[in-house]
């Protein structure tokens, strides 16, 4: 609202969850309420059918209720003024519904990327939220972990394709969301950084947020944040901190 904190809401996965302290600590001095309500390993994908990690995975049930229950209910129950999404990292995966293999990197994959996006804004700005959907940072393997590195999170190109789909999202709902460009911020040379203007940005993992990187993270998002909330709706340009062209 106009008086008091803006109302912050945090969604998202364990990147997400990572972030999540650095805006609760910033929280005071930036004229914020924040609710972190992220939940490890449960992007948008998890919910239906499964995804090949390694193997093919079925549901993770620490995802349940789905995010299609439960983030309605979280909105109601917070009535946040800004919703900040940060997903990807469990999500750029090959799918299979119904027995049906669906590529990742195909216009099929695109298009449920998209579709799934779409609900998620759609459900975020129910009441009334500003949506901003953070763009992916890149990632490197910083464990032993079954994984398929070409095809999901650990491909740039893959991340790249999934920030694509949120910029094709955003433009499509510029009257209620926007894109600000974590991505570029945690990877200004345009690939997986450990530093950040001399700030470690992660832990011993090289995915999740360090304390100090979170902190980071949050000193330069939270000013945008109150200015994406105290500002009139836009009608036409959906995206903040991507170069243009």
């Amino acid at each position: 609202g106009e008086t008091g904190p803006v109302r912050v809401m945090v969604v998202g996965d364990s990147v997400a969850n990572s972030m999540g302290p650095g805006f609760e600590r910033a929280a005071v001095a930036n004229g914020l309420s924040v609710w972190n309500a992220s939940v490890d390993g449960c992007g948008i994908t998890q919910d239906v059918g499964e995804r090949r990690v390694w193997g093919w995975e079925t549901a993770n049930p620490e995802c349940s209720p789905g995010w299609r229950q439960r983030w309605p209910l979280q909105v109601g129950q917070f009535n946040p003024d800004v919703v900040v999404v940060l997903l990807g990292t469990d999500d750029t995966f090959d799918r299979r519904i119904d027995g049906r293999e669906i590529a990742f990197d195909s216009p099929e994959g695109d298009e449920l990327t998209r579709i799934e996006l779409q609900e998620t804004v759609a459900i975020l700005s129910g009441s009334g939220a500003r949506v901003v959907l953070l763009t992916t940072p890149y990632n490197v393997l910083g464990w032993p972990r079954r994984v398929r590195v070409d095809r999901s999170t650990y491909n740039p190109g893959w991340v790249d394709r999934w920030n694509s789909s949120l910029r094709a999202v955003a433009t499509r709902n510029p009257s209620t969301t926007t894109v600000v460009d974590l991505n570029r911020f945690l990877g200004p040379e345009g690939k997986w950084a450990d530093t950040v203007g001399g700030v470690k940005v992660h832990t011993y993992d090289k995915m999740h947020l360090s304390p100090e990187g979170a902190d980071l993270v949050a000193g330069w998002l939270a000013p945008q944040i109150v200015r994406l909330a105290r500002a009139p709706v836009p009608t036409a340009n959906a995206s903040v901190g991507v170069p243009a062209g």
